[in-house]
């Protein structure tokens, strides 16, 4: 998945979020860092990202930890080389 591409236009801006919908956003960041290591731009948008999905997220699936920790240890490994 394209993160620059999706849609957010459809995620629902008040009310309570689909939380189907909220997981599946957050496991599409954690399976969008397959090739993320390449730039550090990436992290910034990954975070942006999460920030996204986590203001219509009211009730965080266990996927928002999981997306949150690997964005975060990506993070570390690009300042570490960087």
């Amino acid at each position: 998945m394209d993160l620059r591409a999706y849609d957010y236009s459809t995620a629902p801006r008040s009310g309570y979020a689909n939380e189907s919908a909220v997981a599946a956003d957050y496991q599409a960041v954690v399976a969008h860092l397959g090739d993320a290591h390449r730039r550090g731009r990436t992290v910034g948008r990954l975070w942006r990202t999460l920030d996204r999905i986590e203001s219509r997220d009211f009730f965080p699936p266990a996927e928002r930890r999981q997306a949150e920790r690997v964005v975060s240890e990506l993070a570390t490994l690009v300042e570490e080389v960087g």
